[in-house]
């Protein structure tokens, strides 16, 4: 039987430091009203506390308002943009 011998750790040792994120919306984008329709029906399977997170998820047509999808104004869409 043949054996293998390492001498020095495998993988990196430089990794990365992540910058934390921003947030890029002020509020949670809408949702279409057949996706939260749909997810009307589903979340009889879940958890109570998570039933009332799909209840008062924004959609479009909830409540007669629909949230803005623009982004913050600090932001600029070339900074989320690549020219690869």
């Amino acid at each position: 039987m043949d054996t293998a011998v390492v001498s020095k750790p495998v993988g990196r040792k430089n990794t990365a430091k992540l910058q934390p994120l921003r947030r890029l919306y002020e509020h949670q984008l809408p949702i279409t009203a057949a996706k939260f329709k749909d997810l009307q029906v589903l979340k009889q399977f879940c958890t109570t506390e998570a039933q009332d997170f799909y209840t008062n998820l924004p959609h479009e047509g909830g409540n007669g308002t629909t949230l803005r999808s623009t982004p913050l104004e600090s932001d600029s869409e070339s900074e989320y943009l690549s020219s690869d």
